[in-house]
């Protein structure tokens, strides 16, 4: 555990930068992509559709997860940009933790 706490610490510096430095203007729903995706998100209403075709911008692409994302931001926070922010924000600091991980995981035994 002695080993683990540089670590750790490194998780939660990350972390403490990536929150306070996420985005929460209007601007991020204006994006023209994001517009599209949410009106046709707001257009649909039902999110596990999403599993059975192609995703809101209709480019051919299946990405079901990230669409369930959007929905799930959608839900919660409406047009509030702060919302959208802070979920980003969340995903990149559990990416952090992750990473840290897998690093452990693949280093323990050196």
């Amino acid at each position: 555990m002695k080993r683990a706490w540089p670590g750790w610490l490194t998780i939660a510096l990350c972390g403490v930068a990536v929150w306070f430095s996420r985005v929460g203007s209007a601007s991020l729903l204006q994006d023209s992509d994001t517009a599209v995706l949410l009106a046709k998100i707001r257009e649909r209403g039902n999110p596990l559709s999403w599993f059975a075709g192609d995703w809101p911008l209709g480019n051919h692409f299946y990405r079901p997860v990230s669409t369930l994302s959007f929905e799930l931001d959608n839900a919660l926070y409406g047009n509030h940009a702060e919302g959208y922010g802070a979920t980003n924000a969340l995903l990149a600091i559990a990416c952090i933790a992750a990473l840290f991980w897998m690093l452990r995981e693949l280093t323990d035994r050196l």
